[in-house]
């Protein structure tokens, strides 16, 4: 990602999303392809966030996710969280159903391929 680094919410997306179009949207004197670019980006952004969520908020003991890259498997869920432990590995971390980021690590964000 180019633009939008580090975004795990949708109102993170939206808050960067209008900051770039201010001082990129060729109205304003920016470049048209770099709007271009950050629009592309942003549609991406906005499915991929709306994906995890539907994704995870469904997630239960024994199913798959990754962590980072990492196969794990859910070993205890609530209504708002869950722990993953990776596979052939001690590792485990809680993560917010929600965002899909580790509750005591935001380094690790959980996704469902």
């Amino acid at each position: 990602m180019t633009y939008f680094k580090d975004i795990s919410t949708k109102t993170q997306l939206k808050t960067t999303y209008i900051k770039l179009a201010k001082q990129n949207h060729p109205d304003m004197g920016g470049n048209n392809h770099t709007m271009q670019n950050i629009n592309a980006e942003y549609e991406f952004m906005n499915k991929l966030i709306n994906t995890r969520k539907k994704s995870l908020m469904n997630l239960k003991k024994g199913d798959t996710v990754f962590v980072n890259g990492t196969e794990c498997t859910v070993i205890f869920d609530t209504s708002k969280t869950f722990i993953a432990k990776a596979k052939d590995r001690e590792k485990k971390e809680m993560f917010d159903k929600i965002t899909g980021l580790g509750i005591n690590n935001k380094k690790y964000k959980a996704y469902i391929i």
